[in-house]
């Protein structure tokens, strides 16, 4: 939850891949570079399969963003309701 949870707090933000190792798994830690593609991937997965109206863009050569319009949804089965409201830039 953690991942999904920086991009709410500072959506429209670009995130590179070296920013959010450091920030959801620690700099000491001995995941891979990876593991940031394959959560990116997981949760645009499930943000498609509520029909949100966000999505985690990729910013090529730069990383990645939360984009979409303001939406209220429930993440199902043992989830958590999300919102999006256009917070400000700047994390």
């Amino acid at each position: 939850y953690q991942l999904m949870e920086l991009f709410f707090q500072h959506p429209h933000f670009v995130f590179s891949t070296d920013h959010l190792m450091d920030k959801v798994w620690g700099k000491d830690s001995e995941a891979d570079i990876d593991v940031v593609w394959t959560y990116i991937g997981f949760i645009r997965k499930k943000l498609k399969h509520i029909g949100a109206d966000i999505e985690i863009k990729t910013v090529r050569g730069a990383g990645y963003s939360l984009e979409g319009n303001k939406c209220w949804k429930n993440m199902g089965e043992g989830g958590f309701w999300i919102r999006y409201a256009g917070f400000g830039n700047g994390y």
